[in-house]
């Protein structure tokens, strides 16, 4: 396995949590719809939890529940109804999963920081991504600033300029930005570089990573559920491949593109 390959890897299973009673869980998944469908009793900025907080809440769960199966945290993770509202809700959604693997390993393999690559849309700034009262408290744009805003603002800026989280700001579309990745064709796939996708009758975007790949397969890691009452997660995923094409198992995907992030070009 290649350096970046084995990189990749030790980031994406920090999220296999190990608890101290000796349960291992793998993350699971949570995104921002749901406070669409409950209101503004749920916070914001779900789906980004890292390792780090995904444990100390696990070890929470299981403390208070020591007869709970693996599953069983999993789902407590996600439910919203712990004692401790501060614990509630913790879980990664795809690009949460993307950005901290991606984060680590770049910094990792070749000293670049993350939000200097990355970018976020005019629109989305100039709205406050949906979030513009908090926004505008940190920093109201003049009109001179909103004239000379790119169509693309660096993430980094976005950051410091309305105090916003970073990973909060990132969706699976900024990872195959043209300022970001350079879109590939199959036969040039390699390992670190991105299947992004959409399923039939839906516009939610999706992406997962290759960790290996071989001329009859490719292994992705992911984190995503199967329906709204799935748990899902962050999880391994092993996709045939006939006639140079993927072959996914019971899913109707509409399109299906390949990026590889240009910070990762000279890794090979």
């Amino acid at each position: 396995m290649t350096a970046l390959g084995k990189c990749l890897l030790k980031y994406i299973y920090d999220y296999q949590i190990q608890l101290n009673n000796g349960t291992s869980i793998w993350a699971p998944y949570i995104r921002n719809d749901i406070r669409v469908e409950a209101g503004d009793t749920i916070p914001r900025g779900l789906g980004k939890s890292s390792p780090e907080q995904i444990k100390i809440v696990a070890e929470y769960i299981a403390s208070i529940n020591p007869n709970f199966s693996g599953d069983e945290i999993r789902a407590a993770l996600i439910r919203g109804d712990l004692p401790d509202k501060s614990m509630n809700y913790k879980g990664v959604d795809c690009s949460g999963f993307m950005y901290y693997v991606l984060k680590n390993t770049l910094s990792m393999m070749n000293g670049i920081d993350i939000n200097s690559i990355l970018f976020v849309s005019k629109s989305e700034v100039l709205n406050g991504a949906l979030n513009f009262e908090e926004w505008k408290a940190a920093h109201s744009l003049s009109d001179t600033e909103i004239k000379n805003l790119p169509e693309d603002v660096p993430l980094d800026w976005v950051v410091k300029t309305f105090k916003r989280k970073p990973e909060n700001l990132c969706r699976a579309a900024s990872f195959i930005n043209p300022l970001v990745s350079i879109k590939i064709d199959f036969q040039s796939l390699r390992i670190g570089d991105l299947v992004f996708f959409r399923y039939e009758n839906t516009d939610i975007p999706h992406i997962l990573i290759i960790t290996e790949l071989t001329k009859s397969k490719i292994v992705v890691f992911h984190s995503g559920r199967k329906t709204r009452n799935h748990i899902g997660g962050v999880e391994k995923i092993i996709i045939n491949v006939v006639d140079d094409r993927l072959e996914f198992d019971n899913a109707e995907i509409s399109t299906i593109d390949y990026y590889r992030l240009k910070a990762f070009d000279a890794l090979h």
